[in-house]
């Protein structure tokens, strides 16, 4: 067997380059879920006065100046490509609902309870719809169970109070995961930036109109 000269051997450096993403990815997403943790906290103090519907278009117009904004301090170009608008025009509407949905279950549900059933939302619907096996499903279903009973006691008017807000929650999932399929047709051409500021300023366009809709205009949320 030949030996290997140590003198001549290349050296190889360790730099740990994996650990350091590893750890970034997990800061980044403490980060996040503390702060949509606080938002909601906050938000939904504020609710009672600006109104579901209303309050989606201040997020989605923060949301858009703030992604514009981000995009030119980045050089990142947001026009000059190929956009499927029939597809965007879809996820921001998908978007405007599941907004709708988050900030009308606050307005019944507390908001460490939304935070929570929301998160993994879009988790939980997929697993249901490819998991249709009894054990995969019980696993998914009997939390959500729990917590309504907790949330829920058997009186009318607590039912009343709280069954719109777990609907609110099943609307949310659903569009949440949509949402997800619906982005990645956008994707491949405009890359994970673009697709969301064009998908929240279209959120924003049509939570606008809804606003000058009669019926969106005089309900109450």
């Amino acid at each position: 067997m030949n030996v290997v000269d140590p003198r001549t051997r290349s050296k190889v450096v360790l730099e740990g380059g994996v650990g350091r993403t590893a750890r970034s990815d997990l800061t980044q997403t403490v980060a996040s879920n503390t702060l949509f943790f606080l938002a909601l906290c906050f938000g939904k103090a504020a609710l009672s006065d600006a109104g579901v519907l209303c309050s989606v278009v201040q997020i989605t117009a923060v949301g858009a100046i703030g992604g514009f904004a981000l995009g030119l301090s980045r050089g990142q170009r947001l026009t000059g490509k190929s956009v499927e608008w029939s597809v965007a025009g879809l996820a921001s509407l998908l978007l405007s609902i599941r907004l709708c949905a988050v900030l009308f279950a606050l307005t019944r549900l507390s908001a460490v309870r939304t935070a929570i059933i929301c998160q993994f939302s879009s988790v939980w619907m997929v697993g249901l719809l490819n998991n249709v096996s009894r054990p995969h499903a019980l696993f998914i279903v009997a939390p959500i169970a729990l917590s309504f009973l907790s949330d829920a006691p058997f009186s009318v008017s607590d039912l009343r109070h709280t069954v719109p807000g777990y609907l609110a929650l099943a609307v949310e999932a659903v569009s949440s995961s949509t949402l997800d399929h619906t982005q990645g047709v956008l994707l491949p051409s405009l890359g994970p930036f673009v697709t969301s500021v064009i998908t929240i300023a279209g959120a924003f366009i049509l939570s606008s109109a809804g606003t000058s809709l009669p019926l969106l205009r005089t309900h109450p949320f």
